[in-house]
């Protein structure tokens, strides 16, 4: 055992000693393609990477980790609720789509100490969406309501993609300034990945009849205040497609 973790130290000084790290912050908009793109909208996300790049024989290459979270839709609409006693309801629906991806990163600079560098890079991981669903009481206290005011949409699949980029040091931008140690970073990617299943809130439809459930529909309880009868009621579509979305990201790339 002691043998093992000297050897897991001697392994990370050795890498540390031989990389510089650099920390990326940035924004992102994603854009859905084919299938995805009829359903949701642009995706705009908070990024930040962390990177290690070699120093040496292998300066050009770098190894690291990103994380980002979006959102694709922040949206509100009036329903209204028709009972099987031909009573009804209206609620406000208030719906807010996320995705959070996190991927393991690698690149390469195509040119060396060269104030405009060019470079290409591949990722893997997760990327996961989520649709907080929430739905207040109605103000007509003797109609139904939600059993639950929250109500939360999710699934994750395994996304992967393959881009480019160029870094401008931060000296070239601002004549003034002689420092490499940041860069302005743009670059585009794309990202694909298995088949999710999400929230299509781009097309809203009202549903409001409770006796034919579409068995793709996301449902919510509601209860009678009067009888304590609940009923189900389809309150946005489920959408199924594999993941394509192209990237385009700007942000500051930073040495630590």
């Amino acid at each position: 055992m002691k043998k093992n973790l000297l050897f897991i130290s001697i392994v990370c000084i050795t890498i540390c000693a031989n990389a510089q790290f650099q920390a990326g912050f940035n924004y992102s908009m994603a854009i859905p393609l084919k299938e995805m793109g009829k359903n949701i909208n642009l995706t705009h996300s908070a990024v930040v990477d962390f990177r290690y790049q070699f120093k040496k024989t292998a300066k050009n290459f770098w190894l690291g980790t990103q994380l980002g979270a979006g959102v694709y839709a922040i949206k509100t609409q009036r329903q209204l609720y028709q009972f099987s006693n031909g009573s009804t309801t209206e609620a406000d629906v208030r719906f807010t789509s996320n995705i959070i991806n996190a991927h393991l990163i690698a690149g390469t600079d195509l040119v060396q100490s060269k104030p405009i560098t060019p470079y290409v890079v591949a990722k893997g991981g997760l990327s996961g969406f989520y649709t907080g669903v929430y739905i207040p009481d109605p103000d007509d206290q003797g109609s139904c309501k939600p059993l639950e005011n929250k109500n939360i949409y999710k699934d994750e699949t395994w996304s992967a993609g393959v881009g480019a980029g160029v870094k401008i040091a931060g000296s070239k931008i601002f004549k003034k300034v002689h420092s490499d140690d940041w860069w302005i970073d743009l670059s585009a990617n794309y990202l694909t990945g298995g088949t999710v299943n999400y929230l299509n809130v781009k097309h809203l439809m009202e549903h409001n009849d409770d006796t034919n459930f579409d068995p793709k529909g996301f449902n919510v309880s509601f209860v009678n205040v009067s009888t304590n009868e609940v009923h189900q009621h389809q309150v946005a579509e489920v959408y199924t497609s594999r993941i394509n979305q192209l990237d385009i990201k700007l942000g500051i790339l930073v040495r630590l």
